[in-house]
């Protein structure tokens, strides 16, 4: 005979199925099934070898037309020759071309291969945020190296300010060297030999003979002509914004308020002031900034 379940029993049984339900349902989500794609490595093998490519052919070309004689007449290398002299801004024209083609010609398998795993929750979220930060991060790779915010390795894309001014000077006025004689110091950074020598060399040393005539290397106004410490005898050259001073002379042969032309004696070689032994310091600035002669001289 079947023995009838009080209403305590009754209730017990009902918490022991409810019970074994959830932890069927808990058991079931304890994994998920999560799509994880594979990296596309072919995509970044094909854009290596485009970007070889597009080097290699540009080289070669440049190489036939120089050396292919029987092909390129001199006027067509003198052509090329000239076209290559321009100031031509390699890095964003390769990115342009770089972006064309990423764009245009290599593009990403839409239908990467999946792969099923069974993942605990914890671990599909990690993997899933791996994947988009890695896919974020190159995706900002890319659009830098798109916009030529990215450091070159190769050259400096920055040009300084003493080479701007350079070639404003060079591109303006007329400017010849002030003396014969050999550069026994540069412009920039340099070793002291006396103690009262500034680190930071802000013009050039020409060593030469006692009494060797220095020419006004550009046409001006005689603002300053006289002796103070350091430079010795020395004459400030004023032109519009560019100034050149020449100092350590032993003889100063123009008056301050005198108009002197290029090339007109205006002193010579000594080695007054804080100096070594006899030399021009000879100096060139614009709005009151120093540049390095030779940069508009040329090497001497």
């Amino acid at each position: 005979m079947e023995r009838v379940l009080t209403a305590d029993e009754r209730l017990r049984r009902a918490e022991e199925i409810y019970y074994a339900r959830r932890k069927g349902e808990a058991s079931k989500k304890s994994s998920t099934t999560v799509t994880v794609g594979r990296p596309k490595n072919v995509y970044v093998l094909r854009k290596m070898i485009i970007q070889i490519t597009i080097c290699f052919l540009i080289y070669s070309g440049y190489y036939f037309v120089q050396t292919g004689n029987f092909a390129f007449s001199e006027s067509v290398k003198n052509t090329t020759n000239n076209v290559l002299t321009y100031d031509v801004n390699l890095q964003n024209l390769y990115n342009q071309v770089m972006g064309f083609i990423n764009t245009n010609v290599i593009k990403p398998s839409e239908e990467p291969v999946n792969e099923e795993e069974v993942v605990p929750p914890s671990e599909a979220t990690d993997s899933a945020d791996e994947v988009i930060s890695n896919t974020a991060n190159l995706a900002a790779t890319d659009v830098l190296m798109e916009l030529g915010e990215l450091p070159v390795e190769t050259a400096e894309s920055s040009i300084t300010e003493i080479e701007t001014d350079a070639d404003y000077i060079k591109g303006n006025y007329s400017v010849i060297v002030p003396v014969r004689g050999v550069v026994s110091s540069r412009f920039g950074e340099r070793e002291k030999e006396i103690t009262e020598m500034s680190t930071y060399h802000e013009g050039i040393d020409i060593a030469a003979n006692t009494g060797t005539e220095i020419v006004a290397s550009i046409s001006g106004e005689v603002t300053e002509a006289g002796e103070i410490s350091g430079y010795g005898l020395y004459v400030k050259i004023v032109s519009n914004e560019i100034t050149t001073i020449y100092a350590h002379c032993s003889k100063l042969l123009v008056t301050q308020g005198e108009t002197v032309a290029q090339g007109q004696k205006i002193a010579e070689v000594g080695s007054t002031g804080v100096s070594t032994g006899p030399h021009l310091h000879f100096e060139i600035r614009r709005d009151g900034r120093n540049i390095d002669p030779e940069l508009i001289l040329g090497r001497m």
